[in-house]
């Protein structure tokens, strides 16, 4: 008995030796558990165009007749601002954090919290309007010229009755991104990060097709301009890594923490951890039109099927497929959209129809 124990306890050794060298060797593939928890659809034939998790776990959408719903954690919907079907319709801007909304019509700008009440009315001046993270500011560039050769010539941040809070000159920002504290724009030729009130912070020499930023603005990934296929990284203003998708890019993505990131072109997804490739995928879809990362390195991908049928992929940062879904067809809708709350353990799915929410619970 004891010789049948001994070799029945090697047995189970070995076992398990081999189970830690397999994995080891091949990798062993993690594995999520991902809950829907509610869908919603949109009421007759309008399309979303939007959708933004705000703080309390809400959505924030709009639809592209102007309608502004909120959505709560049951799924149920509420009509926050109602909007037209008959042209012009107003245009929505929704706050990045989803604390508030704006509405661009009748020749003014009126700002909105996340509950629907009416925080601030702007008249329009020449320029645009953006909503400054976790906050009821607005940034609102002036623009100068004719139709034909317009420019921006100074930086506004405005409050929610449109008076000037800070302001400064600029020369040829165009296009920028923004954090709770700093505005990041590109001039064609640099980029450069300052304070609302016009404190240079750093500048960089790259030419900019498109770029995205972390949380706080310190890490960057950004497309070159003159190579379509070619992303940079930077920590602040330092270039750190390279690559080349060897296809135009048609998505770039940063997570909040700035550690990863990631860029698709048509089909294909390249991973980053602090700027360096992790994983180069080939993704099963005709039409890869939608991107985020969460901090935990995790990838949702929204593509379209060459019969536009939805398809939604997330992958680990190392290429392994965690869970994928088809569904309904969103036919030239360049749908769906992906997007990650805040923590990164729900996401919601955007289609022209409707939205589904889940919750990504089981890591291992």
């Amino acid at each position: 008995m004891r010789i049948i124990y001994k070799i029945g306890g090697y047995f189970l050794l070995f076992h398990l030796l081999l189970g830690l060298w397999g994995c080891s060797f091949f990798g062993c593939k993690p594995e999520v558990t991902i809950r829907k928890d509610w869908s919603y659809v949109t009421p007759g034939t309008v399309q979303f165009v939007q959708a933004i998790l705000t703080p309390d776990g809400k959505i924030l959408t709009s639809t592209r007749n102007g309608d502004v719903y909120t959505i709560n954690s049951s799924g149920a919907g509420t009509r926050l601002y109602e909007g037209t079907t008959v042209p012009p319709q107003p245009f929505i801007e929704i706050n990045p954090t989803g604390n508030t909304f704006g509405v661009l019509a009748n020749n003014q700008f009126t700002l909105y919290d996340a509950a629907g009440n009416q925080l601030g009315v702007q008249p329009v001046s020449p320029g645009f309007f953006k909503q400054i993270p976790n906050s009821q500011l607005v940034y609102s560039p002036e623009v100068e010229g004719d139709p034909e050769n317009m420019h921006v010539s100074k930086i506004r941040i405005l409050n929610a009755a449109g008076s000037i809070i800070w302001a400064f000159p600029v020369d040829g920002l165009k296009f920028s991104r923004l954090t709770a504290a700093h505005i990041i724009y590109s001039t064609g030729l640099e980029l450069v990060k300052s304070t609302f009130q016009g404190g240079y912070v750093w500048s960089t020499p790259v030419k900019v097709r498109k770029f995205e930023i972390s949380k706080n603005g310190d890490q960057l990934i950004v497309n070159d301009a003159e190579n379509s296929a070619k992303v940079y990284h930077y920590k602040g203003a330092i270039p750190i890594e390279t690559d080349s998708l060897k296809a135009p890019v048609w998505n770039l993505v940063m997570s909040p923490g700035g550690q990863y990131s990631a860029a698709s072109s048509q089909t294909k997804l390249h991973v980053y951890m602090d700027g360096k490739r992790q994983s180069q995928i080939s993704l099963p879809v005709a039409y890869a039109v939608s991107l985020d990362i969460n901090d935990k390195g995790e990838t949702l991908v929204g593509g379209q099927d060459n019969d536009f049928t939805s398809h939604v992929l997330m992958y680990d940062a190392s290429g392994y497929l965690l869970w994928e879904e088809k569904s309904v067809t969103d036919n030239n809708a360049w749908q769906p959209g992906v997007r990650f709350n805040p923590g990164g353990d729900s996401f919601v799915i955007r289609f022209k129809d409707g939205l589904k929410y889940y919750t990504i619970t089981g890591r291992q």
